[in-house]
Formats: structure tokens, C-alpha cells, sequence
């Protein structure tokens, strides 16, 4: 995994949390891992608007991690 700057790291951090506190969440280690992953790709478009960047991984998260009923 690569090592963040402390502001990216920090932003990550907090969307992150954020969304795994949904309960449409579907908490495992793969899922989490994904999500993980997906948001740090999404950083260099988004890593100046932290909204924006919440927006974007909740509603991708929310597409590809949702529990299905």
C-alpha cells in the first residue's frame, strides 16, 4: 500500500469512517479493503474538495458495497 501525505491521509481517514458507519454498509475485510482502495484512487481528482470527495465514494461505495436485502 502506498504511504499518504498527512492531509490526504487525514481526509481518507474521515470519509472513510463516514461510510463505513452506514448502515446500508456491508462491513467485511474485502469490502472494507475495496472501499479502501477506491477511495484512494479517487484522491488526485478530488484530494482540494473533501465534499466532493465524500459524495463521490459514498455514492460508489453505496453502488458496489451496499448489503443487499
Amino acid at each position: 500500500m502506498i504511504k499518504l501525505p498527512p492531509a490526504e491521509a487525514a481526509l481518507v481517514r474521515r470519509a472513510y469512517l463516514a461510510i463505513t458507519k452506514e448502515p446500508w454498509f456491508n462491513h467485511n475485510a474485502v469490502t472494507e479493503r475495496e472501499l479502501l482502495k477506491m477511495m484512494i484512487a479517487k484522491l488526485p481528482d478530488l484530494v482540494d474538495d473533501e465534499g466532493s470527495f465524500l459524495s463521490a465514494c459514498r455514492a460508489e461505495a453505496r453502488t458496489r458495497f451496499s448489503r443487499r436485502s
